[in-house]
């Protein structure tokens, strides 16, 4: 109480002399001692964030989020980091000499085999629908399990700066609940994607159904429909057929977790954006000294360098997810034309699509939203008062309004909301280019006699 009564007293003194010595209107007078108070009580906190004890292995930071992500994904040879469980990015390291890396490595010939395979079968079949999608599968499997070993050897420096980030910017906390979402859409999407693999299969089962005599019989026509790009080209065998059906396996969930991790890594990269602009809105049309607008344009800018750098790791990642979905976007619309589809096929049709088309928006949204965020510091800015406008805030400013801090598609294009039209358009192009053509997808896959009679030919049977 002594404390504050001598600081009232010597702030009265102050307004005293000021208006004194100075001819200086009361107004201005009040302005002064205003900001100065604002000053005070803002040194007064940065000096009790300094004091904040944090811990490493907070629930909410970066690698605690992620760590399940990881591990789902090395469990199918993919970014083999050692040390994803550990508390601090210093765990974290890769090499080439480890047991992850040989997986990964294994996995990547398997891939290029069916890959061969794939081709293989194009130039005995020639060019259908059937064949290309077939060879865009697996080039997509291949694809994503390099760019993810590339990823891996960037991982560590990159955990390195996000976890100094966070460090940092300690004074704002780590997201809430962010490790609760990123595990509750890791298994929203991995179940979506489970049931749209099951009706897949068992489309393929009826196809087979209709050209089986027996139990054991039904497993090996079931095969040989699902890798017709195999065993059109070599013999019926029991190590072949376990080998495309794993390889089926992996590359089917490469193409469904390639865009999940871009996903889950948006949503890490917007919270951190989202928790500045939450203390930034609180003094909206406050009057704020210059070290406060120094310090968050720092902590900004600190954040779209991070952004920029895991841009640089991801960039290739997001280009294939774009490129891929809207392939098999346009491969469905196909199908679609063809009517002579039974009940099975029309469900899975509907759901496949529809599961394909939610995971493509949901991706372009969440990669969007790091832009929206780093946007919404521009309403805060304007709102500055004119008496309070300093050269920091001049220089926020521009920043934000200038910096396209986003994710791209290897630096072709930045991810906004804008991608979406984009997408959308092209869609629409092609599906009236289709009705106005009249084209009907490759019959060989409904017409179940021409199957039959396919797969009991000399290529199949040995």
């Amino acid at each position: 109480m002594v404390k504050e009564r001598h600081s009232h007293i010597f702030q009265n003194n102050q307004l005293l002399t000021l208006s004194r010595s100075e001819s200086v209107a009361p107004v201005e007078v009040t302005r002064r001692l205003t900001l100065r108070h604002v000053q005070s009580d803002f040194k007064t906190n940065a000096l009790s964030t300094r004091n904040l004890v944090y811990c490493d292995d907070d629930v909410n930071s970066m690698l605690s989020s992620l760590c399940c992500v990881f591990m789902v994904a090395q469990a199918f040879a993919l970014c083999p980091v050692r040390g994803i469980t550990g508390r601090r990015a210093e765990d974290l390291s890769f090499t080439w000499r480890s047991i992850r890396v040989f997986y990964t490595i294994v996995v990547i010939l398997a891939l290029v085999v069916s890959l061969g395979f794939s081709f293989t079968w194009f130039l005995i079949v020639g060019f259908t629908f059937t064949t290309s999608g077939a060879i865009m599968f697996y080039v997509t499997g291949l694809t994503c399990c390099v760019l993810f070993l590339k990823l891996a050897t960037k991982w560590p420096e990159v955990a390195m700066l996000w976890q100094q980030t966070e460090h940092n910017q300690i004074r704002y906390g780590y997201p809430t609940n962010l490790r609760l979402k990123i595990r509750a859409m890791t298994a929203v999407i991995l179940t979506l994607a489970l049931v749209e693999y099951v009706l897949s299969n068992a489309n393929r089962m009826y196809i087979a159904s209709q050209c089986s005599t027996g139990t054991f019989d039904l497993v090996r026509r079931y095969i040989m429909v699902t890798h017709r790009h195999v065993f059109g080209v070599i013999g019926y065998t029991t190590f072949m057929a376990l080998f495309t059906s794993i390889v089926s396996v992996i590359s089917s969930f490469y193409w469904s977790y390639a865009d999940m991790f871009i996903m889950l890594v948006s949503i890490a990269l917007a919270s951190r954006f989202r928790l500045l602009n939450y203390h930034l809105k609180e003094v909206r049309g406050k009057v704020m000294p210059e070290c406060f607008w120094r310090s968050a344009r720092e902590d900004y800018n600190a954040l779209s360098h991070l952004t920029s750098s895991v841009d640089s790791c991801v960039s290739s990642i997001v280009l294939l997810c774009f490129a891929t979905n809207l392939f098999f976007i346009c491969q469905q619309l196909l199908n679609s034309i063809n009517r002579s589809l039974n009940t099975i096929q029309i469900v899975y049709f509907y759901v496949s699509f529809g599961y394909l088309l939610l995971r493509t928006i949901a991706m372009a949204l969440y990669a969007a939203s790091i832009y929206d965020e780093s946007r919404v510091a521009k309403e805060v800015l304007y709102a500055v008062p004119a008496h309070s406008y300093q050269v920091e805030v001049h220089r926020f400013l521009i920043q934000v309004a200038t910096d396209n801090v986003a994710l791209t598609g290897l630096n072709f294009f930045p991810v906004t909301r804008t991608v979406l039209l984009t997408l959308a358009g092209t869609i629409v192009t092609y599906e009236v280019v289709l009705v106005q053509f009249g084209t009907t997808s490759d019959s060989s896959s409904s017409n179940m006699t021409a199957l039959c009679l396919d797969l009991t030919t000399v290529h199949y049977i040995q």
